[in-house]
């Protein structure tokens, strides 16, 4: 049986391995950034197990931003794994995260643009896309340790119908980038890149 928990600081050590093993090294946060961004109420580790009488086993966790007063939340990791992967475990987590936060419009999500046809990165826009996230046609840079990551930025709208204003994107981006990634010494450069958001983000 599927069951969801909030974590905490406590189940940082056994996240940090699938963050290892999952991301690329550019896409990781250290365990020290990890730690402090889980001090926050507005940063939220929601870890998913496999409750079958006292045996309890990981299926995998996502770690959200959900800020307070907006309509948004922002998914800075999904992680499901291995022995869970292509069982539909994804689909219910990603579905559980839509379900809590359903009083949200919906949920930003950076996904790697596929490089050199690795398996890994097209696996995961066919999955967010199969789930309803939509790529946002802007260009898109994630603050990285030591310069930037052009990103695809997608949306999964709480309806089927993307409703978003550039204004709205650019404010996204700048609460994310300000609250995940607070403490890159290139966060000023890469925010002035990202607020030129293209016309063609008006639907």
């Amino acid at each position: 049986m599927v069951q969801y928990r909030e974590g905490s600081i406590d189940d940082l050590e056994t996240i940090y391995l699938g963050i290892v093993l999952e991301f690329q090294e550019n896409e990781r946060k250290t365990r020290e950034q990890l730690s402090q961004l889980l001090m926050r109420d507005d940063y939220i580790l929601l870890v998913a197990e496999d409750h079958e009488g006292d045996n309890i086993q990981q299926i995998g966790f996502s770690c959200l931003y959900v800020p307070e007063n907006e309509d948004f939340i922002w998914l800075d990791y999904l992680m499901i794994e291995n022995t869970y992967q292509g069982k539909g475990y994804g689909s219910l987590f990603f579905n559980e995260i839509m379900r809590r936060w359903s009083d949200r419009k919906g949920m930003f999500i950076e996904i790697e643009i596929p490089i050199g046809g690795s398996v890994n990165q097209d696996r995961r826009i066919t999955y967010y896309e199969r789930l309803g996230a939509q790529r946002l046609p802007i260009k898109y840079h994630l603050p990285t340790e030591i310069d930037e990551m052009a990103m695809n930025l997608y949306y999964k709208p709480k309806s089927g119908i993307i409703q978003l204003k550039p204004d709205d994107i650019k404010r996204a981006i700048m609460l994310a980038n300000k609250t995940i990634h607070w403490d890159h010494a290139n966060l000023e450069s890469v925010w002035e890149k990202n607020r030129l958001i293209d016309k063609a983000a008006k639907h």
